[in-house]
């Protein structure tokens, strides 16, 4: 009779504790799907992003401007990556290493893309691809980020480059300071050139040469001033009426 008993109450405890156990089990499966659902709501947008190499700050060293398109601070935009295109993701162009930063999930550090993964990105309203130099197209192209300023059948691109330089003769010890250059590509027929004058621009539509140097006149586009405006104006009036 005692073995009996203490045989029921072995199988007794079993049977609680295979209860027991199944419903930690499910709670824990429940919490893992919990956290996974909490994790993919926080990770906006998907980790496949989050994919490249900590990003080094050095704009605080900089007396003078910052190494940044437009502003320092973080602004929404999209990038294109691996070929997936992920959009409302707060970014930095940093113009002197020619890398996009964003932030880790967490937002302690920041992550530079990298740039063979990374083949378009907009910031503030304006669009950036990545051209890669090939002999076949032009010369005048370097790999890099370009900014489209206008595309059609002809397209006008810029490139924006900006250097750090040092004064060391400079009364509180180094000055760094930020120089900034521009050069403007009109793609045409499947080719890049350079254009920076007027003439260039000319001597590129040959063909209505005369018809858009008296739009440019009339519309007073003036190269000096601002070129972007006037070559991006010229270029698609040049687009309507070579059609």
């Amino acid at each position: 009779m005692r073995i009996f008993f203490l045989t029921a109450a072995f199988f007794y405890t079993c049977n609680v504790w295979s209860q027991t156990a199944q419903a930690d089990t499910l709670n824990y499966l429940s919490a893992v799907k919990n956290a996974k659902t909490l994790y993919r709501q926080f990770i906006d947008p998907p980790t496949g992003l989050y994919n490249g190499a900590e990003y080094a700050d050095y704009a605080y060293q900089i007396t003078e401007g910052h190494p940044f398109f437009e502003s320092a601070d973080f602004n929404s935009g999209s990038v294109v990556y691996d070929g997936i295109l992920y959009e409302n993701v707060r970014l930095l162009y940093d113009i002197v290493k020619e890398e996009v930063v964003i932030k880790d999930p967490f937002e302690i550090y920041k992550i530079a893309l990298i740039n063979e993964r990374l083949s378009e990105f907009t910031l503030s309203n304006h669009t950036f691809v990545r051209l890669v130099e090939n002999d076949s197209v032009s010369a005048a192209i370097n790999t890099g980020f370009y900014e489209v300023l206008y595309s059609g059948t002809t397209g006008v691109y810029k490139k924006q480059k900006k250097k750090v330089q040092e004064n060391v003769a400079f009364a509180n010890g180094i000055k760094r300071y930020v120089v900034e250059t521009s050069n403007y590509f009109i793609l045409k027929d499947y080719k890049f050139y350079p254009v920076n004058n007027k003439r260039s621009l000319l001597s590129l539509f040959k063909n209505k040469d005369n018809e858009i140097q008296q739009f440019m006149r009339k519309n007073k586009l003036n190269m000096r001033k601002n070129k972007g405006v006037a070559l991006t104006k010229a270029v698609a009036y040049y687009d309507e009426i070579n059609k």
